[in-house]
């Protein structure tokens, strides 16, 4: 079993289906861990992609979570982006994938909040530039709540507001979800708050 995980993180997918048996896609093969988890830690783009949508096509769950941290499978492959590197158009369609099949772009991690809290984060240190593509994608769902209170306290819009003059790309998908959705922000968010409720659409 050793084996099967070493290249489900680390290997290719021809590696990996040298120890691979029918059904694993869905199994816990970790506590708290499935293979597709695992597979989308691969720092090679190449081999994530190639892993994570073989095991998709074999039934591995897209709406998986660490019940423990709240982390789904959105924060783990967001989490692979690296420095000013253009993001490869193999993770932006694995991304849509998980999405289209239910991972939760709203799923909240215990430590980073939602998937887009996360990519702020990355934003303090990478260039916004080459992370804007896996923005575009997560605000392209319908379901975003930007007033979701997640990471320290605060959503993403308060986070973008406080940070729109340093971070100018996230602020801008904020504000034009907002305006598109027709949403009113909450009172208690119109300012840079702790705290927070649900948006209300008109």
């Amino acid at each position: 079993m050793s084996t099967l995980i070493g290249t489900a993180r680390c290997g290719t997918l021809e590696e990996l289906k040298q120890f691979y048996q029918p059904g694993m896609s869905r199994a816990e093969i970790m506590p708290g861990r499935s293979l597709l988890s695992m597979a989308l830690t691969d720092n090679d783009a190449v081999n994530r992609s190639a892993k994570a949508m073989f095991l998709l096509d074999e039934g591995s769950d897209p709406k998986w979570y660490d019940t423990r941290s709240g982390m789904n499978l959105l924060h783990i492959l967001v989490g692979q982006v690296r420095g000013n590197v253009t993001v490869p158009d193999s993770d932006l369609v694995l991304l849509r994938r998980l999405l289209a099949g239910g991972a939760s772009v709203n799923g909240l991690h215990r430590k980073y909040g939602t998937p887009v809290q996360l990519m702020r984060e990355r934003s303090g240190t990478y260039s916004e530039g080459s992370i804007g593509p896996v923005y575009d994608v997560l605000f392209s769902q319908p379901d975003l709540d930007v007033f979701l209170v997640g990471s320290f306290r605060h959503s993403i819009y308060q986070q973008a507001l406080k940070d729109k003059d340093m971070l100018p790309v996230l602020w801008s998908h904020v504000e034009r979800y907002v305006r598109d959705h027709g949403l009113l922000v909450p009172v208690d968010q119109q300012g840079v708050v702790a705290g927070g409720v649900s948006a209300r659409r008109r």
